[in-house]
């Protein structure tokens, strides 16, 4: 029973003296789609709020299975809403002298904030013991951003040999593939057209379908040479304990996967130096220094 007790109290978001809740502050977490957008959206949430010992207001997440907690924003302090064009500093936050309340309406995407604490999240979060010490685990993130026409412009655009190239970088038993495509063969244009994704994808920022097929399949033929072990159509969740429990991961960007990396035991990480082109967003992910990661895929054009 006790223990049952202890296990629920590590995933409560934050604890304050009954007398105190609503004379202070409130950090309200405002989650957009992505799990793993929402990791960062509540670690960030969590950290402000027990650092300026403020309530957190934030609902469930599936991968923390967290419960939800709601308290009001005071009405006697000013809101600082913490917006998208503030990634570039995220640190000020921390800074706040004055008491307020934090409205997070943000990716908050910046590696440095969490790399102090990274023992304490851990904490927060059920273990997953490392199980494979042999393998490699690879997220091949695709979906939306395979028709995506950002994808293939130079600066971007991961060839299939730059893949390959990437795992041989570690020395592996078997290849694991962790994949959001729904079909682990060659497809057609048609089939891209009709495929559907977490992320809509509107027509004028598509590229053609024959690119799309084009790509997946060269991806396909070189991939294949591994013999790899394709697992899709897990839920989240799954996925993402699958992702903590290896000692060899590699990724090319999704905050899923680097949440995952970043939380479990992993000895060697392989991160997408470049992550991915977007406005206004701090992209430092990328450049992630915990011990045992390194980036690929820096040469660009």
């Amino acid at each position: 029973m006790l223990k049952n007790i202890n296990h629920l109290l590590k995933k409560l978001p934050f604890y304050l003296p009954e007398g105190r809740k609503n004379k202070v502050g409130t950090v309200k977490v405002n989650y957009t789609p992505g799990a793993g957008n929402n990791i960062f959206q509540y670690v960030f949430g969590r950290l402000l709020a027990e650092h300026h010992g403020m309530n957190l207001s934030a609902g469930t997440i599936d991968v923390l299975e967290n419960p939800a907690a709601r308290y009001p924003l005071s009405k006697n302090l000013e809101t600082i809403t913490i917006r998208v064009n503030d990634e570039n500093n995220l640190h000020k936050f921390f800074d706040q002298s004055t008491p307020c309340n934090f409205i997070i309406k943000t990716y908050a995407e910046d590696f440095t904030i969490y790399k102090p604490h990274l023992n304490k999240i851990r904490s927060w979060f059920d273990e997953v013991p490392t199980t494979n010490t042999e393998d490699l685990v690879f997220h091949l993130r695709l979906g939306d951003r395979l028709v995506l026409a950002s994808t293939y412009h130079p600066s971007m655009l991961v060839t299939p040999q730059e893949f390959c190239e990437a795992i041989e970088t570690f020395s592996f038993k078997k290849l694991h593939i962790v994949t959001d495509m729904p079909l682990w063969r060659k497809i057609t244009p048609d089939e891209v057209n009709k495929m559907r994704f977490h992320c809509k994808v509107p027509q004028k920022k598509r590229i053609d379908p024959d690119t799309s097929a084009d790509y997946f399949n060269a991806l396909y033929n070189t991939l294949s040479t591994f013999n790899p072990i394709v697992r899709t159509g897990y839920s989240v969740k799954e996925d993402f304990d699958f992702f903590r429990s290896f000692s060899k991961i590699l990724f090319q960007h999704g905050t899923l996967v680097w949440w995952a990396a970043a939380l479990s035991k992993a000895k060697q990480v392989g991160v997408f130096g470049p992550w991915r082109p977007v406005k206004n967003r701090n992209k430092n992910l990328g450049q992630t220094d915990f011990p045992g990661w390194f980036q690929w895929g820096n040469n660009r054009k």
